[in-house]
């Protein structure tokens, strides 16, 4: 009966490292596998020790099943409607072991289906197979994977029922005494098996070649359109290079309409044209902020909405020459916290405080950006870092791009929201 409940718990385990695998499902933090794999035991033992209830295929899915639900963080329909996927394919690697292992040591299959001892065993390797996977590929490719649509959905689950039933046909043959596949039953269900693996395997390659198709696209899309901010910046730079050749042009006309003001003793007029030329000079003015030409566009093009929409604008500092970091992801990155700051700042209401201070420092060998803006007081949520309150609403947007950023160049990313101020440091 112990080995029935450990089987039950290894199989949760499989399913819970298959999902994270195959799937975009966020689960809990890791180290509560262990408290939910000891409630699932504990199930499965107590429901064991009741009489007249059997060890089944259905019990241990349905504590799996619990023990799944009780990991997950969010979507529980997804979660719940992609779970006989997973089971399956989980039970498709276990049968395939339950082959390799009655070929290799020889053991009649009946007889090794029946042992729980060996239900054990094949449950262990099937789970340690889909946690070697998760370690050398899974963990590190999380971000690529989508959330399956559902002509997909049914076409995996169609899949994985068809091999299902190929490989029960295969036990069928393995426990058969008198069959015509006598002589080549083993090589006969490894074969079955290995071509059901390679067709899981193609359609998670198709899954995963769309999710990367799609993000190429999408930042072909944004280098697209930083291109064309660009160009953009380049023709304002050069109209104001041009009305400052002519304002140095008409200077001596100004001189002499002071000098007239001054003779005339109207002081007022003076002040006035004084006032006049001050905010020509300044409009005309190029200006520059993070000291990258590329950057800057980015930047002006918020800046300019920023002020669009009577939001008070403060920049100190600028990024360091020998930034080694690609001028692309210096887009991204700023582009996607000064959207975020813009947008939040402008639904604060006209009339009260609305700002955005940004501020770029460097300290032994790091660059540190901090941007901090007013916005509205919703409902803050925690996020993925423990110590983070922010607001979802105003913030969700782009938060992926700017981790993604931050976690390439090994990078750190605090951000919190407190009476209604939102402060995002970015140190890379």
């Amino acid at each position: 009966m112990l080995l029935h409940g450990v089987s039950i718990v290894i199989n949760f385990l499989g399913c819970y490292f298959c999902y994270r695998n195959f799937f975009s499902v966020k689960f809990r933090k890791q180290v509560h596998l262990l408290w939910v794999g000891a409630l699932v035991f504990a199930l499965g033992f107590i429901l064991i020790h009741i009489d007249g209830v059997k060890p089944n295929l259905t019990m241990s899915m349905c504590l799996v099943f619990i023990g799944i639900l009780l990991m997950n963080k969010s979507g529980y329909f997804y979660t719940i409607v992609l779970y006989p996927i997973v089971f399956i394919m989980y039970m498709c690697i276990n049968i395939f072991f339950s082959f390799v292992f009655s070929i290799v040591f020889n053991i009649p299959y009946k007889e090794l289906i029946n042992s729980s001892f060996w239900d054990v065993i094949e449950s262990g390797v099937s789970c340690l197979f889909f946690f070697i996977w998760f370690i050398i590929i899974g963990s590190k490719r999380l971000a690529d994977k989508i959330r399956t649509t559902t002509g997909e959905y049914l076409v995996l689950l169609i899949s994985v029922v068809c091999i299902l039933v190929v490989l029960g046909i295969s036990q069928g043959f393995m426990k058969g005494d008198d069959s015509l596949f006598l002589h080549m039953k083993g090589p006969f269900a490894i074969s079955i098996t290995i071509l059901c693996l390679l067709l899981i395997a193609g359609l998670r390659g198709m899954s995963y070649l769309k999710s990367k198709d799609a993000l190429y696209k999408a930042e072909k899309a944004l280098y697209d359109q930083y291109l064309a901010n660009q160009e953009e910046h380049i023709k304002n730079i050069i109209e104001a290079d041009k009305s400052i050749r002519s304002f140095r042009h008409d200077i001596n006309a100004h001189l002499s309409a002071l000098e007239s003001c001054i003779d005339e003793k109207d002081y007022d007029e003076l002040q006035n044209y004084i006032d006049r030329m001050k905010e020509e000079t300044q409009n005309r003015k190029a200006q520059s902020y993070s000291g990258y030409a590329a950057v800057d566009t980015i930047i002006a093009e918020w800046h300019e909405k920023a002020l669009k929409e009577e939001i008070a604008w403060e920049w100190k500092g600028k990024l360091r020459e020998d930034l080694k970091i690609e001028l692309f992801d210096l887009c991204v990155l700023f582009s996607n916290i000064l959207s975020n700051a813009v947008e939040a700042a402008e639904k604060t209401e006209i009339g009260g405080e609305r700002y955005i201070k940004v501020s770029i420092g460097s300290f032994r060998g790091r660059t540190s950006i901090r941007v901090t803006n007013t916005c509205i007081n919703s409902s803050s949520q925690r996020m993925d870092l423990r110590t983070s309150k922010v607001d979802k609403d105003n913030h969700g947007f782009g938060m992926k791009n700017i981790k993604r950023i931050v976690e390439k160049y090994n990078g750190e990313i605090v951000y919190n929201f407190k009476n209604n101020v939102f402060n995002i440091e970015v140190t890379i």
